[in-house]
């Protein structure tokens, strides 16, 4: 059963509870403990926020036991709080210092490694910035792999399937190239004061510094990369 809704939860979670059970006082919406004694057997199970499910159904030896448990429980509920508060507070405080012409690395890939850089082309507000993806300078060091740098300024392309573009492929047998958009992003804390964009739900990337300018151009430190077989 898919419990993809707040009433399809809160409906599992009622056929779950024992209906013997008693609620644990100390509940609340952060979290539910429902204890019960069957056949002389001490039981209890945990439900953490709006969950469906159960995070844990126990038997125990003692009611000592029982309560320990029970114990840890809130207090885990209690310390996530508390960590989620501090991380709130730590975002509303934080305040990049970024300026245009910064670039951001995004490393991501399951069975291979993939290196996308981008450049902030503008700064919109306090918190946010429009961002475009660029190329790199890539050298092969070995069979599907290899290391690879930041090339500021040179945009990333993509194929355009436009009107326009299918009539070229139409001409040339092959789609046309085009920059990539740009984007806008909001600069978020990746910690320690250093800023970061979420690129997509896998990957965010982080701003990176040249190691140092020569002539004035910056030199930045290489990434590794690896490609499918």
């Amino acid at each position: 059963m898919k419990l993809d809704t707040a009433e399809k939860r809160a409906a599992y979670r009622a056929v779950m509870i024992p209906k013997e059970s008693t609620l644990d006082p100390r509940s609340t919406e952060a979290g539910e403990i429902y204890t019960y004694t069957r056949a002389d057997a001490l039981y209890a199970l945990g439900f953490r926020g709006t969950a469906g499910r159960s995070e844990w159904h126990h038997r125990f030896r003692t009611a000592e036991q029982r309560e320990q448990h029970a114990a840890q429980f809130f207090a885990s509920i209690e310390a996530h709080k508390e960590r989620k508060a501090k991380t709130s507070a730590e975002v509303k405080a934080f305040r990049h210092d970024c300026k245009v012409g910064d670039i951001f690395r995004a490393s991501w890939g399951y069975d291979q490694t993939n290196i996308d850089y981008y450049q902030i082309v503008e700064l919109i507000g306090q918190h946010f910035a429009e961002v475009r993806e660029i190329g790199q300078q890539s050298e092969d060091t070995a069979w599907l792999q290899g290391k690879c740098v930041p090339a500021p300024g040179l945009w990333a392309t993509e194929a355009d399937y436009s009107p326009a573009g299918e009539a070229y492929k139409a001409e040339h047998g092959r789609y046309p190239r085009k920059a990539k958009a740009s984007r806008r992003f909001k600069i978020q804390s990746a910690g320690n004061d250093e800023p970061c964009i979420r690129i997509a739900s896998y990957c965010r990337a982080y701003r990176i510094k040249p190691l140092t300018v020569i002539e004035g151009k910056p030199i930045f430190a290489e990434s590794h990369w690896t490609a499918y077989a």
